[in-house]
């Protein structure tokens, strides 16, 4: 299933859920650290909410207009990232103070500010109390009214990874089970099943199947990969995205790095150069980067990219079931990316 594909499968999970039923939903995104989970979030929910302003637009008649139910658009939303949270208490707060109108889709600016403005004052000031004539009033009652408030509203949860040891996970996920099942929310958590700590991630699993109702899994980082290598070849954004999805690495954070250094090196360059040097200066980059970060991870170093090397690898490993000399082969020693030769063919 491609990126579309899975846009689409979250997108008509959503829009049934608002439209038909009358309890939420809880959705997962899944993958590995750095593949792109939150972009990807980020970039749904703006695309369908500008497809929704954009058909809007485009109505003759102001009835049509004005009779057209929005899905997206119209939905209050929070994002809220899990990191420096140590107690449900913060957690509910943080929720009230950031719940707004969809921010792709701010309608009413002064309205929005203003109800910013009440909220973020309540979140400043929620351990203060204020006594006159003998009444104590604290701001975690407003707080609590607050949250009353909160429904019928599209609420992202994100870095569970980063999650303080002092929130239960268990809190999290049954606040969010109340937010689904109470307040008639559509639930978004963002995370890496695999990399929460042991603890946590028992909890997650024992409670995921009272949660979550789907999951779309990320498993690739072409779209980020695209988006940031715009001014970039199409044959050499091809070459990163074969790299990435050969050898399985799928970590953004390893690609930004090729390609700011590869832009550095040609801007030295003159505006016209050939194609081969450019593929030249990319998969060297990529080796470099390669073996700084992952080289303990694969046993490869500088030393295994020669001719001698290959020719070493192809007579005595007809399989290439070591990774080390997998890798070797698919960043071919003249500096020339092709996962053709290096999994499937021996050079002659």
């Amino acid at each position: 299933m491609n990126i579309q594909e899975k846009q689409k499968r979250l997108k008509d999970a959503l829009e049934k859920n608002i439209k038909q039923e009358n309890m939420g939903i809880a959705i997962a995104i899944t993958g590995s650290w750095g593949v792109g989970k939150t972009y990807f979030w980020n970039e749904f929910l703006k695309d369908v909410t500008h497809k929704e302003l954009q058909d809007k637009k485009n109505f003759y008649y102001e009835a049509s207009r004005v009779s057209y139910k929005s899905i997206f658009d119209c939905r209050k939303y929070a994002y809220i990232s899990l990191f420096g949270i140590e107690n449900l208490s913060e957690l509910k707060n943080a929720i009230c103070t950031k719940l707004t109108l969809n921010p792709y889709a701010k309608s009413d600016i002064s309205k929005w500010e203003f109800s910013q403005i009440v909220k973020s004052t309540v979140g400043q000031f929620r351990d203060l109390k204020v006594s006159q004539y003998g009444i104590i009033a604290s701001a975690k009652i407003l707080e609590s009214l607050l949250f009353l408030q909160v429904k019928d509203a599209i609420i992202c949860f994100d870095d569970f990874e980063r999650i303080s040891n002092k929130l239960d996970i268990k809190d999290v996920m049954g606040l969010a089970n109340q937010l689904k099942l109470e307040k008639n929310c559509q639930i978004i958590l963002i995370l890496d099943e695999d990399k929460a700590e042991s603890e946590n991630k028992k909890k997650y699993v024992e409670y995921k199947e009272k949660l979550i109702d789907d999951t779309i899994i990320i498993n690739s980082v072409e779209p980020l990969i695209r988006e940031n290598a715009k001014d970039i070849e199409e044959k050499l954004i091809a070459l990163m995205i074969a790299f990435a999805d050969g050898l399985e690495i799928h970590n953004f954070r390893f690609f930004l790095k090729v390609i700011k250094l590869y832009r550095e090196f040609r801007n030295q360059l003159p505006s016209e150069v050939a194609y081969s040097t450019k593929e030249v200066i990319l998969t060297r980059i990529i080796q470099g980067y390669l073996i700084s970060d992952y080289g303990s991870v694969f046993g490869i170093d500088w030393k295994g990219f020669t001719i001698e090397k290959a020719i070493e690898i192809l007579d005595n490993n007809d399989d290439l079931d070591n990774i080390a000399d997998k890798i070797y082969l698919d960043l071919l020693i003249v500096g020339k990316f092709n996962l053709k030769i290096g999994l499937n063919k021996r050079i002659i």
